[in-house]
Parts: C-alpha cells; structure tokens; sequence
C-alpha cells in the first residue's frame, strides 16, 4: 500500500489482526523522513487502551509484529517536512486486511 501525506498531516496504515497472529512489515518513504507510532488499539471498544509497539522518526524501518489483541495494529505517520511525503507498506504474515484509516 502506498499513502501520500500532505505537510503538517497524519495518517494511519494498519493490519486487521487477531491476538497472536504475527506479521512481517517493512516501510519507507520517497527520501523524507517521517514521525511513526506503531501501535495497536481496538476500535470498537474504546476502553482497551492502545497498546505502543514502538516509535520514532525514520525514512524506513522493518521488522514484525505480534498482536497483543484482536484489532488494528500498525502506523500512526507524521510528515514533518514541508512537501507531501510517499510512504509505502509491505506487509506478510497473519491478518485479514491491510487498510488506510
């Protein structure tokens, strides 16, 4: 999946999952580096807290992911910069949708 963020903006790429279902990730950018949250939360019960896997600021990262839960688990990006910033996900492993909130 690639997103297109516009200066001063944020979205959020994430993995439909159910607890301990694993995935393997990686991200980049065009160049740019960006703000990322990679986290985990359930949207339709607001009182399980997000559960923060990691978070930083980078042009790419990979890795994997356990889910903690059943929800969505993935990235919270910022651009930063002051031009639009190209981020592209890939993603394998165990879940059910890879989708742009």
């Amino acid at each position: 999946m690639t997103v297109t963020i516009e200066p001063a903006k944020r979205v959020e790429v994430k993995l439909v999952m159910k607890k301990g279902q694993k995935a393997a990730f990686e991200w980049a950018t065009n160049g740019a580096e960006v703000g990322f949250n990679l986290h985990g939360e359930v949207p339709a019960d607001p009182s399980v807290k997000a559960h923060i896997y990691k978070r930083g600021s980078s042009r790419a990262e990979k890795g994997a992911i356990e889910a903690v839960f059943d929800g969505v688990h993935g990235w919270a990006f910022r651009n930063t910069a002051e031009k639009p910033v190209t981020v592209t996900v890939k993603a394998s492993g165990q879940f059910s949708a890879l989708k742009k909130m």
